[in-house]
């Protein structure tokens, strides 16, 4: 349970509160930026049992309310599927940050539009993607409570795993 403005907003469990100071240290003061997420720039983490993850920071343009960003922190720690990118924490201190699982193999736009010949990828690989990618998107429009209408699908919000397995990301009301 967080404490907010004598109202407590309940956070589940399993998702971690971080330090603002955590998170500078975790992305070694910001250096490995992957890419911009619709919450802000994301970058590559390393937490202190060796986890590597991803760190979505808020823009300065994007910054809502505190009570809001922990009601959106509550409802993202509730919504689990094989095939949507898991929220691991967060940090509510000098910036709003989410901490999220790393996906090694980057967006699927990354492998779509690379500009190496090994990017290609083969069919099998871009039917298991495709199903993966319907299958999250499935659970959020239907399957979870209350149902989350995924607002910019686009391939560069389809991320992969070292498998080569699609995880649907920016999901929530940050997205």
């Amino acid at each position: 349970m967080t404490p907010m403005m004598g109202k407590v907003i309940p956070i589940e469990r399993h998702v971690q509160t971080f330090s603002y100071k955590e998170i500078q240290t975790a992305t070694k003061n910001f250096t490995t930026e992957l890419g911009k997420g619709g919450f802000g720039p994301v970058y590559k983490g390393w937490l202190d049992d060796g986890c590597i993850v991803a760190i979505n920071v808020s823009s300065k343009i994007f910054h809502q309310g505190s009570k809001e960003f922990l009601n959106e922190i509550d409802l993202l720690s509730r919504v689990h599927h094989k095939s949507l990118v898991r929220l691991l924490g967060y940090s509510n201190e000098e910036k709003q940050v989410l901490v999220y699982e790393f996906m090694s193999k980057g967006s699927l736009f990354e492998h779509l539009h690379g500009h190496s010949k090994n990017s290609v990828l083969p069919w099998v690989t871009r039917l298991r993607i495709i199903l993966n990618a319907a299958q999250g998107l499935s659970y959020l429009h239907e399957g979870c409570s209350p149902q989350i209408i995924h607002r910019d699908v686009k391939s560069s919000n389809i991320l992969l795993n070292d498998q080569m397995e699609a995880k649907i990301s920016d999901f929530g009301i940050f997205g």
